[in-house]
């Protein structure tokens, strides 16, 4: 594919736009045309994301809204798609390979993080840091009793990146790991178990998502699950909301039939005003913040920029 004149570049991530002046001038070196100066929103719907990226060769998104309307509408120019992240649900995927514009990720740069951050939530959880936190700053000296790792069952549905490295800090901490993952490879040892989905529901005292948003996994932490959970357990979401039912898990947790929750992501962003979530103790919440340290930042970064000139030695003679 020839290019008649210097290609644009649109980054949206909101994230990487911060980092930029460490990548743009090697981009500009390379003969691309860098636009950043576009609305700081955590996510664009596709008619805010078309007036911000109009007559770009290639963009690179965070969670946009990257619909077949909007790629429809811009593929006389966009030739590259670049998910600045793992999860490409927000992306139609089959319209831009109709449409011949080549889609990318940036895979294997958050699961460290992102397990940190499920750990930090069970840990949270387990031992009432934000109870006693919020008691001491009222004047109070409040001890509840907490819970102990070890021996527990951390239930992992996903077993990618995040998922491996959860489970490999839950042995760390003692914890017996049992997994769901059909696509997985088996573990290279037997620090952890491939269980059926119901079963890791069922055992574990501690259930974290780490799994994509698909047709198969939406919704599947639903009424019928969550009442499988042990009373006692913790739902831990670090993956996307739409793999939970919020109505139900609000019925749940208000019941008491799940001990509790610790969520980083939601059906919508941000959590509404009016959510029942926000008056309850048993949950701490998030802000789908999990995979935002200044390491992993730069990490993506620069996968996301190798990644456009990658494709820029492969198309453009």
């Amino acid at each position: 594919m020839m290019m008649k004149k210097s290609p644009r570049l649109v980054v949206t991530a909101h994230r990487m736009k911060g980092v930029m002046s460490n990548y743009q001038p090697i981009l500009e070196k390379a003969g691309w045309q860098v636009v950043v100066n576009v609305p700081e929103k955590q996510s664009f719907s596709s008619s805010e994301l078309f007036d911000a990226t109009k007559g770009a060769t290639a963009i690179i998104v965070g969670d946009d809204e990257v619909s077949r309307e909007y790629l429809d509408s811009c593929r006389s120019t966009l030739k590259l798609v670049i998910k600045w992240g793992v999860g490409t649900d927000s992306i139609d995927k089959e319209a831009a390979a109709r449409f011949g514009i080549t889609v990318m990720n940036t895979p294997g740069v958050f699961g460290g993080e992102v397990a940190d951050m499920a750990m930090a939530y069970i840990l949270g959880l387990s031992r009432n840091i934000l109870v006693v936190d919020s008691g001491v700053r009222e004047g109070n000296w409040p001890h509840p009793v907490g819970i102990s790792l070890d021996g527990k069952v951390l239930g992992v549905i996903g077993y990618g990146d995040a998922g491996k490295n959860l489970a490999k800090r839950g042995v760390g901490f003692g914890m017996d790991i049992r997994f769901y993952d059909p696509y997985a490879d088996p573990p290279a040892d037997a620090t952890a178990k491939r269980s059926e989905l119901d079963s890791v529901v069922q055992e574990a005292d501690y259930l974290v998502l780490t799994c994509p948003s698909t047709p198969e996994t939406r919704g599947m932490i639903n009424r019928e699950r969550l009442a499988q959970m042990k009373t006692s357990a913790f739902l831990i979401n670090v993956a996307r909301g739409d793999l939970v039912e919020q109505a139900s898990l609000e019925l749940a947790l208000a019941s008491g039939e799940i001990a509790g929750a610790g969520l980083d992501v939601y059906e919508a962003e941000p959590l509404s005003a009016t959510s029942a979530l926000r008056g309850m103790n048993n949950v701490i919440l998030g802000a789908h913040n999990g995979s935002n340290t200044h390491e992993a930042l730069e990490r993506a970064s620069s996968v996301a920029a190798r990644l456009v000139l990658d494709w820029q030695e492969e198309n453009w003679a």
